[in-house]
């Protein structure tokens, strides 16, 4: 398991929860599918959520289920000989992943991607000190910032990192970094205080 982490490190996909990535099979990544998610319209509220976040930050927890990711584990986990064990497998893993975001001062914040090991204990797979720019409503790059990687790891080679603000207890992305949190083809989810 520790040599699949390591490749999906170094293979940066550090928006995704990494263990989750692991999937039921050694080995296999699965590759993510296009969703039809519909569109929040967050122009109404992108800006109370933005400062509520900026002015408070929060620890957002992977929502698993509501990410697209979801229906590449379910489509996957089918082909085993127990579907619902391996589906529950993968959703123990993602439960324990997510993203931080704490207020330093003005746009600027602290970010830290993460998951937790078998102890319970929390490992950062990527952090940095970035300014949120808005470049569409609801929709903030992460920019002018320094990203670190846990050793052995390699930078991610797109560094533009996009967060959508649904609202103030909701924020989204997309697990490849560079792509749009609404048109990506691998739209992840996160909630305040909780999966």
């Amino acid at each position: 398991m520790n040599s699949l982490r390591n490749v999906l490190l170094t293979a940066l996909l550090p928006l995704l929860p990494l263990a989750a990535l692991a999937g039921c099979a050694e080995g296999e990544t699965p590759a993510a599918e296009p969703t039809t998610a519909s569109e929040p319209d967050t122009a109404a509220s992108a800006a109370p959520a933005i400062e509520a976040i900026l002015e408070e930050g929060g620890d957002f927890r992977f929502a698993f289920e509501e990410s697209a990711v979801y229906g590449v584990f379910e489509a996957q986990c089918s082909k085993e000989p127990d579907p619902r064990a391996c589906l529950a497998k993968v959703a123990r893993s993602a439960s324990g992943e997510g993203v931080a975001i704490t207020p330093i001062e003005g746009h600027r914040v602290r970010y830290l991607s993460y998951d937790t090991d078998e102890a319970g204990q929390r490992r950062k797979l990527l952090e940095a000190e970035v300014t949120l720019v808005e470049v569409e409503p609801g929709i903030f790059e992460l920019t002018d910032g320094k990203i670190l990687v846990p050793e052995g790891a390699k930078p991610p080679s797109d560094q533009r990192f996009f967060i959508e603000v649904v609202d103030e207890t909701t924020i989204a992305m997309d697990k490849v970094p560079g792509e749009h949190p609404r048109k990506g083809s691998a739209r992840l989810v996160f909630h305040k205080g909780g999966a």
